[in-house]
């Protein structure tokens, strides 16, 4: 009987031992399984950052493209008008106040079938347009740039 329980202690020491064994190999691997995951991950990353870097570089080369371009083409607009082109709206020069007040005088409606009040009213109102027309002549003369007089 010795022997048979010696027998039984040898093989579960045995079986100690392989377990021992198995569990250092196991997470010996996991340790190496880690790190190449860990090299492969700063490979990405280092790629990564190369093609950040390269857009970078891309895009600052469009930008500075686009500014000589719009350069360019405002060396050309510049020629072509033969005047300096401007890059924010300027007043030329002021309308003389006096000028604007309009005296529309409104009609009372007891006058309304007063022949003579309408034809003086009639007369007032042409005077007032003719007013009007000179001021924005003056102006056509004054600012060649504004067209937007052309059309009033």
């Amino acid at each position: 009987m010795n022997v048979v329980v010696h027998d039984n202690v040898k093989f579960a020491c045995l079986n100690m031992d392989v377990c021992a064994h198995c569990v250092t190999i196991e997470s010996e691997l996991k340790k190496e399984e880690i790190e190449t995951l860990n090299i492969e991950l700063d490979h990405k990353v280092t790629k990564l950052v190369a093609e950040n870097e390269h857009l970078k570089q891309t895009y600052k080369q469009l930008l500075q493209e686009k500014v000589l371009v719009i350069t360019a083409l405002k060396e050309q607009l510049h020629k072509l008008k033969g005047k300096a082109v401007l890059t924010e709206a300027i007043s030329l020069n002021q309308i003389d106040l006096e000028l604007l007040k309009v005296d529309v005088a409104p009609l009372v409606l007891k006058l309304r079938k007063n022949r003579t009040s309408h034809t003086d009213y009639i007369r007032h109102t042409q005077e007032e347009a003719a007013t009007l027309r000179e001021i924005v002549e003056s102006e056509r003369l004054l600012s060649s740039l504004n067209t937007s007089l052309d059309y009033a």
